[in-house]
């Protein structure tokens, strides 16, 4: 039995030799089955049991071999290299006894990696096997090979590889020490030969898989000598040819009538081939495989829309099939100003109604429709998963487009799921003028850019293009896009916010974070906002889960503010509408509007006297509703004190040991002596003070230009300088050497003259398509240390020259907030979700040691202090001998993911958890001296979680206080011996990245790009 589907390509690095031999009981054989026939079994019932199942090596193991509708599919990805010639995993069966035999069976994958059979087969150390590879594939071509007590010989081998996604014929007759190998339609074998003396003369048979995440067998058949079979077996491919006609539906009963208009020129396709409508608005298609490409398709034209569908699928049977597509005049898809809204990373699950509620919040804005980018599901195979996800969209009150995703296809199987409640995996539709492409590319991708290219050669060449698929852009798709209008494409699978343009044309890489749950790079749950008007495209993210959130930050209830202007800050913030206006009313006199001041705030002044005061704020929201807010005050007789220069604190955590503590004291009650909006988002990105300056990093994933490193005067919070940047910077720049040292998103590294924001020089750490660099660079002596797993790089910091280069401490995969850390002789390199922790060289760029197992997944920076280094992954803090890595003890701290560093004061490290919590620990013993509950969180950041409140911030320490920003908008400021609450001032906005401590002032910055000085008061 056939069937249809895709697969996904696994990952992974390290393996070793594991021989697992899973026995399974082997049913007997129908009894019911033709003389002559040992075996045969279509898989119309699924009997796995009767398959005893080989692994060799772990890597992707265990193999996951499943009988599902018709077929007998191998769903892992295991691969291993230093295993005996790689040998993958075996499904074996029949009689060991068997000799003289024919065996064949058909297969169909699609993935590009080894697949074949197994027969003679004795014990893992003896039989002989057909090894064959997809064209594509590194290891490319046809082998038969024997093996006898472990020892490989080739016996015949060609360099031609199997095509993907259609069925291949397998069949080897056997007699006595003569074997004849066929494939697909030979009527000579491939393979004839006599193996002399061979000791291999009877035994079982098998299907191999390796490396190959989506191989399906059918109709396997093992026949006895003088049986004739069916063989050589042919491919079970088919083809058609579809007609039909594209009109204008004026009655709106789906059929062509007498004066309906036709409508030509329109694209139809059934994903390989294309045509255009003739002037009668007839076409015609021919030699179409529908095992391949189930469905015929148009491009729906703006002006219209399709209310029948814009596809059909093929009929089970017969080789011809009529597809009529009935058009409806739409004029508002005509409009060529609108919006549209990307989705991604849904992964729906057991209930369809996280997604209701999140499409009912989108339609607020009024978007023309919905993408979304694939991974629409969490379980590909659950067909109750595409049943909750179709059941949300056709709920929405705004029409959603699909892309499908590697979790769709749930290891090749899904996507028959996907097509039959979605439809075709890449398809193409027009809006405004504008022409929008979704791809498949987590499966068939070769013949998918040969559709692609062709289709986008048919379009108009000032026509905008834009493209949407779940995995981020490569160099392969870039070149192909290069020679046509394309304007954008958009891309999830990372759950991480990443924006960059390239090529010659700025093709724009728009990369989102998760609707669903906070991203794994810690990005508040969402979606992106695409708006054309003007004839200009705009991009917005937008906080997802919010509504109706109004806070009055300043002025404050419960403590007198200093005499002078009064500073009227609110934080406003609605995920399902805009905002009309803000205005404040003070005391009774005239209603005055405020203006934007951050993308959460809005901001004004006023003048005051000493006294009681009170003040009234109105907010007025697009969707009609009105939302107030009123506090009385008291303005005092004292004034603020301007900040005052101190010690420098020129890196994250304040030095390479990212020990995060002042010499300077400062003492709460403190108020803000300055705010300042950068305008872009500072999540990560602390301050950094040296000399008259503060310094910081933005980021602006939505391309308005406020990217980049910003000089700050630190007494007055004025803009000394702004050194753009094309893409974000992710985390906290660093000062030395009269020179702000940074590294971008897309792998650019910066050193900007401290004192003109000039540029000195630039070092590349590879191309914006593979480099996602989310960490904060180190300073130590005169060496800058930055980068990320695969590109991690030593360099002179007065001149940029190179003095090494790691590519052996993991992967950009994925999303790493973790910082490294350095003392005298190593720095200590971490790496989210790869090679854990590792201890490097500081002069070589050697691995010293390397914590993998249990230490992969953290956004935390590594600390030293008293010999010690301190980290936490894998929700554990672990104290660790930096010259060893062995491990002196470990606290468990909730969650999976910890994202506060840690800092240590006196005998104990603090350290922020998942749930909202700041925690002491003692350094000598690992146990809890006292915890800290902040509130919760005004956004949801935490990673794979709809509502968490983590801690993101790390504490900075001057003397015995420590001061914490929360996600709750508060900085907090805490007695480090007790725990005990000193101080707090609320913020109103997100605060996720650390203090810096100076002089007398707290610089800390909130999610928003508000960067704040506060200081002491003078009576």
């Amino acid at each position: 039995m056939r069937v249809l589907c895709f697969h996904v390509c696994g990952e992974g690095a390290g393996v070793c030799m594991l021989f697992v031999l899973l026995l399974a009981l082997i049913s007997p054989w129908p009894a019911t089955a033709a003389e002559g026939v040992l075996l045969q079994d279509d898989f119309t019932k699924p009997t796995p049991n009767r398959w005893a199942i080989v692994d060799e090596g772990k890597q992707g193991a265990p193999s996951n071999w499943i009988a599902l509708r018709g077929t007998f599919g191998q769903l892992s990805n295991i691969n291993t290299a230093d295993a005996p010639k790689w040998s993958g995993t075996y499904a074996l069966a029949g009689d060991a006894e068997w000799k003289d035999y024919t065996f064949s069976l058909l297969v169909r994958s699609f993935d590009d990696d080894g697949l074949g059979i197994i027969f003679r087969y004795v014990d893992a150390n003896n039989y002989y096997r057909f090894r064959w590879s997809g064209v594509k594939s590194w290891w490319n071509g046809r082998v038969l090979e024997r093996v006898v007590d472990g020892k490989w010989t080739v016996l015949a081998q060609d360099n031609v590889g199997y095509d993907m996604a259609v069925y291949h014929a397998i069949a080897v007759s056997l007699k006595e020490e003569h074997i004849s190998l066929y494939v697909d339609n030979m009527t000579a074998p491939l393979f004839d030969l006599k193996d002399a003396g061979s000791p291999l003369t009877h035994g079982k048979v098998g299907l191999y898989a390796w490396g190959n995440s989506g191989v399906y067998f059918d109709n396997v058949a093992v026949y006895t000598k003088g049986t004739t079979p069916p063989f050589p077996l042919k491919p079970l491919n088919r083809k058609m040819t579809a007609t039909g006609r594209a009109f204008v539906d004026g009655n709106r009963n789906g059929m062509r009538d007498a004066g309906e208009a036709a409508l030509p020129d329109l694209i139809i396709s059934d994903g390989a081939q294309l045509t255009v409508t003739d002037a009668a608005g007839t076409y015609t298609l021919t030699d179409i495989n529908p095992d391949i490409q189930p469905f015929i398709f148009v491009v729906t034209p703006s002006g219209y829309r399709c209310p029948n569908g814009f596809y059909r699928s093929f009929p089970a049977e017969g080789n011809t099939v009529t597809a009529d597509f009935a058009f409806v005049p739409a004029p508002e898809t005509a409009k060529t100003d609108f919006s549209f809204v990307q989705i991604t990373d849904l992964h729906v699950s057991n209930t369809p109604q996280a997604l209701m509620e999140d499409l009912t919040e989108i339609a607020g804005l009024k978007p023309a429709f919905i993408i979304a980018t694939g991974d629409l599901v969490d379980n590909g195979i659950m067909q109750t998963s595409y049943e909750h996800y179709t059941h949300a969209i056709t709920q929405s009150p705004v029409p959603v487009f699909s892309v499908v995703g590697n979790h769709d296809v749930g290891g090749g199987v899904g996507i028959e799921y996907y097509q039959s409640y979605l439809g075709p995996t890449h398809y193409a539709f027009d809006h405004g003028g504008r022409h929008f492409v979704i791809i498949n590319c987590v499966g068939l991708l070769d013949a998918q850019y040969n559709w692609l290219e062709r289709e986008l050669a048919l379009q108009p060449k000032e026509k905008e293009i834009y493209l949407f698929q779940h995995y981020p852009p490569d160099a392969r798709l870039m070149a192909l896009l290069a020679p046509f209008n394309v304007k954008a494409i958009y891309s999830g699978h990372w759950h991480s916010s990443k924006f960059f343009s390239t090529g010659p044309n700025g093709i724009k890489s728009v990369n989102s974070p998760s609707l669903s749950f906070g991203g794994i790079d810690v990005s508040p749950r969402g979606f992106r906002i695409t708006t054309f008007a003007g004839g200009k495209m705009t991009l917005e993210s937008r906080a997802g889960g919010v509504k109706g959130q109004f806070l009055l930050i300043s002025p404050p209830a419960d403590h007198p503010i200093p005499r002078g202007l009064l500073a009227i800050e609110v934080s406003l913030y609605d995920s399902a509408t805009d905002v009309s206006r803000v205005t404040a009313q003070l005391d009774n006199g005239q209603w005055r509007p405020l203006t934007v001041a951050g993308s959460f705030t809005w901001a004004g002044k006023a003048t005051t006297k000493p006294g009681k005061h009170i003040l009234r704020v109105r907010a007025e929201l697009k969707d009609g509703t009105v939302l107030n807010q009123q506090r009385d005050f008291t303005v005092g007789n004292h004034q603020v004190l301007a900040p005052r220069e101190g010690r420098e604190w020129p890196m994250f955590q304040y030095d390479a040991a990212r020990s995060g503590t002042s010499p300077d004291k400062v003492t709460p009650p403190l108020t803000p002596a300055w705010r300042t909006n950068i305008g872009g988002i500072t999540h990560f990105s602390s301050p950094v003070l040296a000399g008259d300056k503060v310094f910081i990093g933005a980021a602006d994933d939505d391309d308005h230009g406020h990217a980049g490193v910003y000089a700050l005067d630190a007494r007055t919070g004025k803009v000394r300088w702004h050194f753009p940047t094309a893409t974000s910077i992710k985390h906290t720049v660093a000062v030395a050497h009269g020179m702000v040292y940074t590294a971008s998103v897309d792998g650019q590294v910066y050193a900007i003259a401290a004192d003109t924001g000039k540029e000195r020089w630039r070092y590349s750490l590879g191309s914006a398509l593979d480099r996602w660099i989310f960490s904060a660079p180190l300073v130590r002596d005169d060496t800058l240390y930055v980068g990320s797993g695969p590109s991690f790089a030593a360099l002179d910091a007065r001149t940029g020259v190179e003095r090494w280069r790691s590519t052996e401490l993991g992967g950009d995969w994925i999303s790493g907030r973790c910082s490294p850390a350095a003392d005298n002789e190593r720095i200590y390199v971490p790496v989210n979700w790869s090679k854990g922790l590792s201890a490097v060289d500081l002069h070589t760029g050697k691995v010293v040691w390397n914590k993998q197992q249990g230490f992969g997944i953290s956004h935390a920076t590594p600390t030293l202090a008293g010999g010690i280094l301190f980290y936490p992954a894998n929700n554990s803090l672990h104290a660790l001998d930096p010259a060893t890595g062995n491990e002196h003890w470990s606290f468990p701290l909730p969650g999976s993911w910890t994202i506060s560093s840690p800092v240590v004061t006196g005998d104990v490290v603090l350290i922020g958890g998942a749930e909202g919590r700041l925690y002491a620990i003692e350094t000598a013993t690992g146990k809890e001296r006292w915890r800290f509950q902040l509130g919760a969180s005004l956004l949801a950041f935490s990673p794979y979680e709809r509502a968490g409140n983590p801690v993101i911030a790390s504490p900075a320490v001057s003397s015995t206080i420590a001061y914490l920003g929360g996600t709750d908008g508060i900085l907090y400021a805490l007695d480090v011996k007790t725990g005990e609450k000193q101080w707090e001032y609320t913020l109103g906005v997100p605060i996720t990245a650390s203090p810096a401590i100076s002089g007398n002032t707290v610089y800390v910055s909130t999610y928003d790009g508000t960067v704040y000085a506060l200081t002491q008061s003078l009576k």
